[in-house]
């Protein structure tokens, strides 16, 4: 471990429980923190700071309960860039609410059919977001005030059956620019989204590796096809696009 004047530092491939220094946590000239992967690090100290720090990257790990919004997030007032990832099965990696005031790029990359039904968001000065998970029961909390791009890959699980993204659709319905992954329209029976999708004010939409039928491809055009604030956009259907 290096000493208290670094301004990057990555914390990775380190299994089991690894006990990083408090200190770590109160640096002053810390600007790039990487920690990952599958480590367990333990409680956080309470006092939190690290007052320079522009870009967090978290892969695969263990907090104490509410840790990373109560604790680490507060303690970061600089931070712009935030990136959340989990590919297991293991429920207690997962956090279920992201909440920072400064970052302006968040990235949230999510592997899990067993995890919990629901994921809220308070990030006021957000721009731009990239998102992938399964579709969920419910979104309580989506705040993006300043956002203005967003990448959505959400994918549909057997063990949700009725997945409710009203909340995310609503949340950021003020974008610009919208991409779409396959995913996220390819299981989309309309029961859930029709009615809020109306709310965008997307101007670029992107639908990207779309793969569904024919008939769901009619769907996706009359849904979108109305939003009149659309000034472009582009649909990849396998060998096929429309715009």
């Amino acid at each position: 471990m290096p000493g208290r004047n670094w301004a990057w530092l990555d914390v990775d491939d380190v299994h089991g429980k690894c006990l990083l220094p408090c200190h770590l946590f109160r640096s002053k000239t810390l600007v790039k923190l990487s920690l990952g992967t599958n480590t367990n690090i333990g409680k956080l100290p309470p006092d939190v700071s690290l007052p320079a720090l522009k870009s967090l990257s978290i892969d695969s790990i263990v907090f104490a309960y509410k840790d990373l919004c109560d604790v680490l997030l507060p303690g970061c007032p600089m931070l712009e860039e935030l990136t959340v990832r989990h590919e297991n099965d293991l429920n207690e990696l997962y956090t279920y609410s992201i909440s920072s005031q400064s970052i302006k790029k968040l990235k949230v990359y999510y592997d899990s059919k067993y995890r919990n039904d629901y994921m809220s968001f308070d990030a006021p000065s957000l721009v731009s977001l990239d998102y992938t998970d399964y579709a969920l029961y419910k979104y309580p909390l989506v705040n993006f005030e300043s956002l203005l791009e967003a990448k959505l890959n959400l994918y549909y699980s057997e063990k949700i059956k009725r997945p409710d993204i009203t909340g995310l659709i609503i949340g950021i319905s003020n974008v610009q620019t919208l991409h779409l992954c396959g995913g996220s329209v390819d299981g989309n029976d309309g029961d859930t989204c029709d009615v809020t999708i109306g709310l965008l004010q997307v101007k670029v939409l992107d639908v990207l590796g779309y793969k569904g039928t024919a008939k769901e491809f009619e769907h996706l055009k009359s849904l979108f096809g109305g939003i009149e604030c659309i000034e472009k956009m582009r649909v990849e259907f396998e060998e096929y696009m429309w715009w």
